[in-house]
C-alpha cells in the first residue's frame, strides 16, 4: 500500500509519517510544496518525498502522477477547507483520511458519499483525539449501560505551542457561538467560556478547561440518543495562556473583537516565551455517566496521561491505525463519513505503545449523595531499557 503523507513535513505531518513508517509494508511518500522539506524528512525517515501544491490547479493529475492509494492530509486550517484535497483523491481513485477536528469540517464530509461510492473509495475525516479516540473510549464502555445519559470530556495540552495552522483552528472559534447539549436539547453556548476543573492522575493534577467547539458535538446526540448532556472542554497547562483565551472570549461576545484569528502569529510568540516553565504533561478525560445493567447509577471515568510533550503525537495515531488496518483488513468499504466507529479503543490505543502514556479507568456507584468506587484498571505503555511494553 503506497500512501501519500500531504504536508508530511509539518508539525503532525512528520509525527504521522514516523507512525506510519512504523507500521510496516508501507510505501510512505511525503508529499507538500516545499521540497526541500519534503527531501529532508524523507530522508530521515528513510520514506520517498514528492512536491504537490495542494492549492494549485489540475490537482488530482498531481496526485495520479505521484501514484498512490491512500492520501493522509496533515493539512489545515481544516475550518477553512472547501474538500479540495478530498475531492481531487476521489478523482484519482484514491482513498483519503484527515485528521480535522473541526465540526464543520468534518460533519460536512458526507456531501462527497455518493462521489466516493460511485468511484469506489472511502474518505474519512477526524482521525484523530476527537471524534475517533473519543467515540472509541465510549464505545468501548457504552454496552455496560442501560441508560448513558452524560458525557464530558476534556483535553488538557501542554505548554508545547503547536504550529499556526492549529493555533488558528482553536481560536476561530473564540467567543464565538457554539452548540451544546443538555436537558436532551441542543443550546448555544460559546466558545473558550464555561469554565471548570477536572482533577486528572499525577502528575498532571488539576486543571482548567472551557467550552471549545468539536464534531462530536453534533455527532454523539445522533450516535448515542438516550444523551441528556454532552460537553467538552479544552485548555493548556499554563495559566497565562488560559487567561488569555477567556480575556479574549469575552472580548469577542461583548463585541469589542469580530474575530481573533489574526491574533494568531502574537499569541504564539507569546505562548513560546512560556515554554520553559511547563511540565510537559497533557491529558484527556472521557466521563461518562448513566444506568448500568443491574438499575446502579454509575460513573465510568476513562483518562490518558501523556509525559515529555508526548501528547501532541496522540491525535495524530487515529490516521496511523486507520491506514494500519486498511493495510491489514483491507477496505472496508466506499463512502464518505466522519472517522465513527471505525477504530475500536484497542486500535488507537496500540498505536501509542511508543509513547510516555498512562491509561487509567475507574468506575464509581452512586447511591443518593454517596458513592463507592468499585473497579480501578489500569493501562501503561512505557520505556524500559530501550523497549516499548504494555502492561495491564
Amino acid at each position: 500500500m503506497r500512501v501519500l503523507v500531504i504536508g508530511g513535513y509539518g508539525n503532525f505531518g512528520t509525527r504521522i509519517a514516523a507512525g506510519l513508517m512504523r507500521v510496516g509494508g508501507l510505501e510512505v511518500v511525503i508529499v507538500g510544496r516545499n521540497a526541500a522539506r519534503a527531501e529532508k524528512v524523507a530522508q530521515h525517515l528513510g520514506a520517498e518525498h514528492a512536491e504537490l501544491d495542494v492549492q494549485a490547479g489540475q490537482l488530482a493529475a498531481g496526485l495520479g502522477h505521484i501514484g498512490g492509494d491512500v492520501i493522509v492530509s496533515a493539512v489545515g486550517t481544516f475550518q477553512q477547507d472547501d474538500y479540495r484535497l478530498a475531492r481531487a483523491a476521489i478523482d484519482a481513485g484514491m482513498h483519503y483520511v484527515d485528521i480535522s477536528d473541526s465540526r464543520r469540517h468534518v460533519c460536512g464530509i458526507s456531501q462527497l458519499d455518493r462521489a466516493a461510492r460511485e468511484r469506489g473509495v472511502m474518505v474519512v475525516s477526524g482521525a484523530s483525539s476527537v471524534p475517533a479516540l473519543s467515540s472509541a473510549v465510549i464505545d468501548a464502555s457504552v454496552d455496560k449501560f442501560s441508560v448513558l445519559s452524560e458525557v464530558d470530556y476534556g483535553i488538557s495540552a501542554s505548554e508545547l505551542t503547536p504550529g499556526l495552522a492549529a493555533v488558528k483552528a482553536t481560536l476561530s472559534y473564540c467567543g464565538q457561538p457554539i452548540p451544546g447539549w443538555q436537558e436532551g436539547q441542543r443550546q448555544t453556548l460559546r466558545g473558550w467560556a464555561g469554565w471548570s476543573r477536572f482533577r486528572f492522575a499525577a502528575p498532571m493534577n488539576q486543571r482548567w478547561l472551557a467550552l471549545c467547539d468539536v464534531p462530536d458535538l453534533d455527532l454523539f446526540p445522533v450516535r448515542y440518543p438516550q444523551l441528556k448532556k454532552l460537553e467538552f472542554r479544552a485548555g493548556v497547562a499554563m495559566w497565562p495562556t488560559l487567561l488569555g483565551l477567556g480575556l479574549l472570549s469575552s472580548a469577542v461576545r461583548l463585541g469589542i473583537l469580530k474575530s481573533v484569528e489574526r491574533l494568531a502569529p502574537v499569541l504564539m510568540r507569546v505562548a513560546a516565551t512560556l515554554e520553559p516553565f511547563g511540565s510537559g504533561h497533557s491529558g484527556m478525560y472521557v466521563r461518562m455517566k448513566g444506568v448500568d445493567r443491574r438499575g446502579r447509577t454509575v460513573e465510568k471515568v476513562w483518562q490518558l496521561v501523556a509525559r515529555d510533550n508526548e501528547g501532541s503525537d496522540v491525535p495524530c495515531m487515529g490516521a496511523v491505525a486507520l491506514v494500519r488496518r486498511f493495510s491489514r483488513c483491507g477496505i472496508p468499504g466506499a463512502g464518505a463519513m466522519p472517522c465513527v466507529g471505525l477504530l475500536s479503543l484497542d486500535d488507537y490505543l496500540a498505536e501509542l505503545t511508543e509513547l510516555n502514556v498512562e491509561v487509567t479507568e475507574s468506575t464509581r456507584i452512586i447511591v443518593g449523595d454517596t458513592s463507592e468506587q468499585v473497579s480501578a484498571l489500569s493501562a501503561k505503555a512505557y520505556r524500559n531499557a530501550g523497549r516499548t511494553e504494555l502492561s495491564r
